[in-house]
């Protein structure tokens, strides 16, 4: 999913992202539409424009 995320979002120059659950707890609401902050961690780190 993070590599997907990465792609999605590569060069974008603002992202707003939902990290509402933490990892221990994503696999009960997988699906809801929300993320843990070790996703949006990796996204922002590799999708943002340097610009």
């Amino acid at each position: 999913m993070e590599k997907e995320l990465s792609q999605f979002v590569k060069g974008a120059d603002l992202i707003l992202y939902d990290a509402q659950y933490f990892e221990n707890e994503y696999e009960k609401y997988k699906g809801y539409g929300h993320s843990t902050p070790e996703v949006t961690g990796t996204v922002l780190l590799t999708g943002l424009s340097s610009q």
